[in-house]
């Protein structure tokens, strides 16, 4: 049996649930780290998700074509 693959939205939608969570303070602190830890995580693959996407738009895209594509990437 696969395990179905996490979309980008999916992660972003956890890292959400995370800083919830992370801001409701019923957490202890080894809790905490666990979700901050994860939601780090989350927030590196999602970055490296965008930068792939980024590039692939870039390398399409003919060089006579204007396209602004914006940069930023997710702030931790």
């Amino acid at each position: 049996m696969s395990e179905k693959k996490e979309t980008l939205n999916d992660k972003l939608k956890k890292i959400e649930e995370n800083a919830v969570k992370l801001e409701d303070n019923s957490l202890d602190l080894e809790q905490s780290l666990k979700l901050y830890e994860e939601s780090l995580k989350l927030i590196k693959e999602c970055n490296k998700e965008l930068e792939e996407a980024r590039n692939k738009i870039v390398k399409l895209t003919p060089q006579n074509l204007e396209v602004e594509v914006n940069e930023e990437l997710i702030d931790v």
